[in-house]
């Protein structure tokens, strides 16, 4: 399309076919990090912010592995792990852990 009509034919034929997913995404959600997802979120419902835990640090100076768990208390309590190279990485592993359970759960109910 784009070699027949240009830039703008194939343009109007991407967001023609992919119109429906497009419209579904929130991009400025996408666009954070998981502990300012969660935080916001949390924020959002009046509840209190997440805790962050380094449990353990593994591994020689130059090949470190962190053990982080991220806990909140509302809207019920979660406890999740995290693991990264960095302690920074372990607590964004953490926080997805907690947001995928939150998620999961309200799309449930």
């Amino acid at each position: 399309v784009f070699l027949d009509g240009g830039y703008a034919a194939a343009d109007a034929v991407i967001r023609s076919v992919f119109a429906d997913r497009l419209a579904g995404l929130e991009i400025t959600a996408a666009r954070k990090d998981a502990k300012t997802r969660l935080q916001e979120l949390l924020q959002a419902q009046g509840n209190p912010l997440p805790g962050y835990t380094l449990v353990k640090t593994e591994g020689p100076q130059h090949k470190q592995r962190f053990f982080v768990t991220c806990a909140i208390d509302a809207p019920r309590s979660i406890v999740c792990d995290g693991i990264g190279h960095s302690r920074r990485i372990a607590e964004q592993a953490a926080a997805e852990a907690v947001w995928n359970t939150l998620m999961s759960e309200e799309s449930s109910s």
